[in-house]
This record gives structure tokens, C-alpha cells and sequence, in this order.
């Protein structure tokens, strides 16, 4: 999980590639601030580590870009040039670069370009533990294109594949996705009984802000099944939740809210909307 997230030691190596390494672990937790000063506190960094560190500044530039299209079309075209200065020898650092181009081109609303550019950089990242990740991406494409089936089913497989390495976060990532497509696809029941099982599994074993997305979504499939208890218990978890997480200003609360407001709507309570 983010709490857990640490980083390691890696002998023979610079001192500055663990601060990269520290600069990966901050993004997982949600610290954009962070592991942007542990970027800007790296000094020159040789070959690879360089590009290294500038695929993690693409990634924090992209966290911070709010969906605002020029700051993506600039971000779209320095991804791309990363991407053709990285030569075959730095294939899993190009096939990152990729997933990041991908994510970009998603934002873009540009499903089509993202599902090819995720076909490559499967094919250079190898059989690897993130290969799971890149799966949601490639899901994500596919629901864009109205590829229901595909993507859920996608999205299954990213789940199955996580949950054999006991990949909390990721699966809580996944779920929330595929839980999304089911509700989207007029199945909120289905959605349901994915987000409970997640979150008997795993849900002591993640951070508040991930717990909140899965409550979230789970509130969501019980105000479109307009159960009126299991839309109050969804509720009083949100609620809980959402006091871990006061200080926070992350959109994952503002979705929260939004789905607070919703669930008010059921019962009339106009002030509390």
C-alpha cells in the first residue's frame, strides 16, 4: 500500500537514483509536492538515470495538469520526444514513457492513439510485475470506444494478475475501474458485489485516500440501486473516511462530496445537498 511504500537500497548505484526511487514511492502516495522537491534537490544525473528523472518530472507534470489541453498538447509532445530520445537499450523506461503518452492521450479524449501507443510499449516492457498496470491503461482505451466487453473483461485479467502478488493498491485501482464500467453499463449490483469483495479483502491494507475511492464507487453503485440501507452504510463509511482525510485537498474528496450530495438526493435533504 502508499503507507507501506518505501525506498530501497540499491547498492553499486549512484546515491541519486535512490532519491529517484524516493521520487516514485512519493507520487504513489499522493506527495506531488514531495517528490517534486526530491527532483529538484537531484543534481546532473548520467545516462540513463537523466531520463529517468525526466520521465518522473512528465509524470508530476501530468498529475498537476488538471485535464487543461494546451498544458496536455505540450506534454503530449515532450512525452513523444523522450520516447524517440531513449534508444532499444532503455526499453522499460521508453515502454513508461509510453504508458505516460497513453495516459495523455486518454485525457485528450483520443482513445484510438492511446490504445496503439499502449501496444507498443507492451511489447517492449517484457513480462514484468507493472505489466499488470499497463493492462488498466489498455482497458481504459477500450471502454473510451465503447468496448465494454473488452475492457471489462481487460480489466478482470489486471485484477487476477495483481491479486497473485498480492498487489493491494493495484487491485483497489482496478476495481474502482471495472466497478465504474459496470455501473456505466447498467449493472450497479454487479459493480457492487466487485467493490465489497475488494474491500473485505483489502481494504485494511490501504491508505485513506484509496480507501475513500472504493467507498465512493461503492456509494455510487448503491444510490443507482436505490437501496435506502445500503446507501446510509456506504454513507456512514464515507463519512468516516472523509474525517481521516480533512486536511486533504485531493479530488478524490471533492468525488466524495459529489457522491454525498447524491445520496442526500435520495431522501429530500435539500440543505444537505
Amino acid at each position: 500500500s502508499p503507507d507501506e511504500a518505501t525506498a530501497v537500497d540499491l547498492p553499486g548505484l549512484p546515491a541519486a537514483v535512490k532519491t529517484l526511487s524516493e521520487v516514485a514511492v512519493a507520487e504513489i502516495r499522493f506527495d506531488f509536492s514531495g517528490a517534486q522537491a526530491l527532483l529538484d534537490g537531484i543534481g546532473e544525473l548520467e545516462q540513463p538515470w537523466d531520463q529517468v528523472a525526466r520521465l518522473l518530472r512528465l509524470r508530476l507534470q501530468f498529475r498537476s495538469s488538471s485535464g487543461h489541453r494546451d498544458t496536455l498538447v505540450t506534454l503530449k509532445e515532450q512525452t513523444q520526444q523522450l520516447i524517440d530520445d531513449l534508444t532499444e537499450d532503455h526499453g522499460p523506461t521508453r515502454a513508461r514513457a509510453r504508458h505516460l503518452l497513453a495516459a495523455v492521450c486518454l485525457q485528450m479524449n483520443q482513445p484510438g492513439d492511446a490504445l496503439e501507443v499502449m501496444a507498443d510499449a507492451m511489447e517492449e516492457l517484457g513480462d514484468v510485475p507493472s505489466r499488470s498496470w499497463f493492462l488498466d491503461s489498455i482497458a481504459q482505451a477500450y471502454l473510451s470506444l465503447g468496448a465494454w466487453s473488452e475492457g471489462r473483461r481487460t480489466l478482470r485479467s489486471s485484477i487476477l494478475a495483481k491479486d497473485a502478488v498480492d498487489d493491494h493498491l493495484g487491485i483497489a485501482i482496478s476495481t474502482g475501474h471495472l466497478a465504474l464500467a459496470e455501473i456505466q453499463g447498467g449493472d450497479p449490483g454487479r459493480a457492487l458485489e466487485v467493490l465489497d469483495e475488494t474491500w473485505s479483502r483489502r481494504a485494511g491494507d490501504l491508505e485513506a485516500l484509496s480507501r475513500l475511492r472504493l467507498a465512493t464507487f461503492q456509494l455510487q453503485a448503491a444510490v443507482e440501486l436505490e437501496h435506502p440501507d445500503g446507501v446510509q452504510t456506504r454513507c456512514d463509511r464515507i463519512d468516516e473516511i472523509l474525517q481521516e482525510c480533512a486536511d486533504s485537498e485531493h479530488y478524490l474528496v471533492g468525488f466524495a462530496y459529489m457522491a454525498r450530495a447524491r445520496s442526500r438526493a435520495i431522501t429530500g435533504d435539500v440543505d444537505g445537498i
